[in-house]
Parts: structure tokens; C-alpha cells; sequence
């Protein structure tokens, strides 16, 4: 386990979110958004496949375009919201501007918006 669970600041977060949050989320499901990321590397594209014998396999792959690429997007109760994939990783700026122009027109007055681990 964490060594920071042990902490008094941490567990008061712990015992306000157990408390205090988790029942408001619990009779408001309709009103909760979790924000995830995901990346890949282009590179990760397979070389090698499989097919019926005697049959070629034909597929298809970036030329000379390697990278990385980030799909961020919200999820609630009945599926995925507001998805945007950019070219390269998140920073700060590709965030505000997605938080922005893509989530924040996607959300009604009251949505609770959850944030995985984010970088300080």
C-alpha cells in the first residue's frame, strides 16, 4: 500500500469523499462525468497478421507518419461524451481547450465532472 494513505491529510480527503460525496453521487448518477485519457503510439501498429491458409493477408499502416495520439473523453451513465483525439500527448493547453470548446458545452448546470490521475 501507499505510504501516504497513512497521512492525516489524506485521510481526511478520504473520509470527506467517503462521507460527504459518495452519497450526493450515489442519488445523482445521472449527473456524474468521468474524464479519462488514453494514448498511443502509431509505431505499436502490427507487421505481422494472420489468415486462412493459403489466403494473403492484406492490412493497412501509417507511412512514415509515426507518433503518439491521445483520445480524451467524458463517461457517464449512458456512454461516452464529448470525445476528442489529438495529434501528439496532452499538456495543459490541449486540456483547457478541450475542457472548453469540447466538454463544457456537453454538460447541464450541476454535472459533477471526476478527473483520473492527473499530473501536477
Amino acid at each position: 500500500m501507499a505510504e501516504e494513505r497513512s497521512k492525516s491529510a489524506v485521510l481526511k480527503r478520504r473520509h470527506d469523499w467517503v462521507a460527504r460525496r459518495l452519497p450526493k453521487m450515489r442519488e445523482n448518477t445521472e449527473k456524474l462525468v468521468f474524464i479519462d485519457e488514453t494514448g498511443l503510439n502509431t509505431k505499436m501498429t502490427r507487421t505481422h497478421g494472420r489468415c486462412l491458409k493459403g489466403q494473403r493477408l492484406f492490412g493497412k499502416a501509417p507511412f512514415k507518419r509515426w507518433g503518439n495520439q491521445t483520445l480524451i473523453a467524458g463517461l457517464n451513465r449512458d456512454g461516452i461524451l464529448a470525445p476528442l483525439m489529438i495529434k501528439g500527448a496532452m499538456d495543459r493547453d490541449a486540456f483547457d481547450t478541450y475542457i472548453e470548446k469540447v466538454l463544457a458545452p456537453e454538460l447541464e448546470p450541476g454535472t459533477l465532472v471526476i478527473l483520473d490521475n492527473l499530473a501536477g
